[in-house]
This record gives C-alpha cells, structure tokens and sequence, in this order.
C-alpha cells in the first residue's frame, strides 16, 4: 500500500505478485475491525478514502480524477439509457423492466431526465415527419389537378 500511495506503477499483491486489487466492502471491514487497531493515522485516513471510493461514499470535492470520470459516465449511461427507453417508447414497452431501482438517486434522475428528453425528441420527429406527408399528399394532389 505504501509503494501504491506513493505513486509507483508497479505495487503489486503479497499474496500472488500478481496486480494490486481492492475491495471496498472487505477493506471496510479491516478497518473496522481489531485488525487495523495498530495502523498509523496517515495510514487508516488514505486506506479509508480508498475504501469510500470504492464503495461510492465520496463527495465530488474528495474524488480524483478517475472517480470523477467514472461517476460521470455513469450518470451519461443512465442518461443516455433513459433517452433510449423514452425514444423508443411506442415500440419497447418492455423495456420499462429493464430500469434498475438499485441505482443511486442521481442516476435514477439522469435516467428520468434522459427519458423525458426522449419522449420529447420522438414527439417532435413524429410530428415533422407527419408534417412532411401531409406536404407531400398535398403537393401529390395539386399535381394530379393540373
């Protein structure tokens, strides 16, 4: 962990050598438990900021920069998922059982928000569209007249 806080590419497991990989869950439960009782203070801040991010418990000011991607992908693919289902609503009533109420609040609103604008976007197509055939049967029966 110490060769991995202090920037060094190639920290790697104790057990296997192989790359060094965490899980937020476990390594909240070292921390809470007597096993951390002898970590520095230094050590148990930066191993509990490790284990907010990767439970999703960090604040947009206490993320990095690979946090602050990672959670703004998240909100464009929920977004960009609720546009689908709104775009697609005539077709896909199905589909509504693909929305994940395990999602955090804020990607349940980008998802709304991406529906909405969905729905709105087919709307508007659907109208031009309709708009466009009613100019065409129009036009079709000005030429057939003359």
């Amino acid at each position: 962990v110490r060769r991995r806080e202090g920037g060094a590419s190639s920290a790697t497991c104790p057990m296997c050598r192989g790359q060094l990989q965490m899980n937020g869950q476990r390594l909240q439960e070292f921390l809470d438990g007597e096993q951390s009782a002898q970590l520095s203070q230094d050590d148990r801040t930066y191993l509990q900021s490790i284990s907010d991010g990767l439970c999703g418990r960090n604040s947009w000011s206490t993320m990095n920069r690979v946090e602050k991607a990672a959670y703004a992908g998240g909100l464009l693919a929920a977004a960009s998922w609720g546009f689908v289902l709104g775009y697609t609503e005539r077709r896909h009533r199905v589909s509504h059982a693909l929305v994940l109420d395990t999602l955090p609040a804020e990607h349940q609103l980008a998802q709304g928000l991406g529906w909405l604008a969905g729905i709105i976007v087919s709307c508007i197509r659907q109208s031009l569209r309709d708009r466009e055939d009613r100019e065409d049967r129009e036009s079709r029966e000005r030429n057939r007249r003359c």
